[in-house]
């Protein structure tokens, strides 16, 4: 099990199990508590001569799992026109199109709750997987700390060709987008739990514990999650017919006649690829 932290009373609260709902489960399970709940009892290995007490501790409960994925959010978007025209022209012409422009990918680390109870290094969180460096002893600085960008100069190039009478229109749109996915991890406590109990003011106090409160209150725990959030980068290129002017005024025709389409991959492992345009 490791040197994994033990469970303080403020930890059980955190998690949810309160005294009263430890009662209430001793009695379901046919043992009779009388009197006023004092607090919790956290019982020490051999307390009343009972060996098979276990110090109650913290433990992994689940690694980071992904519980929520949100939609694409647009950061950033701009739009490149470039006209291409051969209207006095009766022969075709090829022209080259070319054109750069800055794209960042990168990723944006953000944690939303902590998990507020006691925990250590020795608890396994995040050895591996999407969050893998994500310990559970890490603060939302740590997190942030985390996030990381780059950006670089992107090239379309590609020809076009402008028949006789007509032109061209190339429309580049780049899109900078955010897509967020949340991660969640758990922590939970096992081993002896209790609560103290004052019977009546001429009595001792008495202690009532379950040797495992993991199998009594198996769905409590303290999570902790942190938004992961991929920036990505898209270059879309279209190219469009123009018409003389005079002729629908000059503007270009709704209708594509030749599309192209760059993109930037997304990140995988802080790096990413750029596809080369194609009809």
């Amino acid at each position: 099990m490791g040197n994994v932290p033990e469970t303080s009373e403020n930890d059980l609260r955190v998690m949810g199990i309160t005294p009263e709902m430890i009662r209430d489960a001793l009695v379901a399970a046919g043992m009779p508590v009388n009197g006023n709940v004092v607090g919790y009892y956290l019982p020490e290995p051999g307390d009343f001569g009972d060996d098979k007490i276990q110090k109650a501790r913290n433990y992994a409960k689940s690694d980071w799992v992904p519980v929520e994925h949100r939609a694409p959010t647009v950061l950033d978007q701009h739009e490149y026109n470039q006209k291409f025209l051969n209207f006095d022209a009766d022969d075709s012409i090829q022209v080259q199109y070319d054109h750069s422009v800055t794209v960042t990918t990168g990723v944006d680390y953000s944690q939303t709750n902590a998990f507020n109870v006691n925990v250590n290094a020795s608890l396994p969180i995040g050895g591996s997987g999407a969050m893998i460096g994500f310990s559970a002893t890490m603060s939302t600085t740590d997190v942030k700390n985390k996030s990381w960008s780059k950006s670089e100069q992107h090239s379309t190039s590609f020809p076009v060709t402008v028949p006789g009478h007509e032109g061209r229109l190339v429309t580049e749109v780049t899109t900078e987008t955010s897509e967020t996915t949340v991660y969640e991890a758990n922590i939970g406590v096992e081993n002896a739990v209790g609560i103290e109990v004052d019977p009546a003011w001429y009595k001792p106090n008495e202690y009532y514990w379950f040797y495992d409160i993991q199998s009594v209150f198996p769905n409590y725990s303290s999570s902790s999650k942190i938004n992961r959030a991929g920036i990505d980068t898209d270059v879309d290129t279209a190219v469009s017919k123009v018409l003389p002017p005079g002729d629908a005024n000059g503007e270009p025709i709704k209708d594509d006649i030749l599309a192209f389409e760059s993109h930037v991959a997304k990140q995988s492992n802080g790096s990413h690829v750029i596809s080369r345009p194609g009809p």
